[in-house]
């Protein structure tokens, strides 16, 4: 499954002005031995704007144990250009949940339990896509400024 997304950049004011922050354009992919989503933009310069979003997710992999195991036999390769990377973001826009789950020998009280469960639903429920939309915006709009 892949799908391309545009991303217009900027307040409907500056759009209407043709003012705009700019678009990127976006290809999610999913991997389905990995069952992960992968990331490309159509642009080198707006893939660099990936890599550098988050802090540590450079989409090589990393933060995900699944990515680090296939990675280690050569079966998949990320960080080649045009290719789609598993970032962790997209993993959280696509609601693929890589937070793990409390094992079923959790031995902690069922208060404790309540707890950690209710503080996994408040991280799986936080508004990601108008965070990530409001990230992308800021860190297009400072490359625009710094050219």
């Amino acid at each position: 499954l892949s799908v391309t997304i545009e991303v217009q950049l900027g307040s409907p004011e500056q759009q209407q002005q043709q003012q705009q922050a700019g678009t990127v354009r976006l290809s999610f992919q999913y991997y389905t031995q990995l069952k992960l989503v992968g990331v490309a933009a159509a642009t080198a310069d707006d893939e660099d704007l990936l890599t550098d979003l988050f802090l540590g997710d450079a989409g090589d992999g990393v933060l995900l144990e699944s990515v680090a195991a296939a990675c280690s036999n050569g079966a998949y390769q990320f960080g080649v250009p045009g290719r789609p990377r598993p970032f962790r973001w997209a993993q959280d826009l696509a609601g693929v949940d890589v937070v793990a789950s409390l094992p079923a020998s959790y031995t902690g009280s069922a208060a404790d339990r309540e707890q950690v469960l209710s503080s996994l639903g408040a991280y799986r429920s936080q508004l990601r896509l108008e965070a990530f939309a409001e990230r992308l915006a800021s860190a297009k709009q400072c490359r625009l400024a710094l050219k």
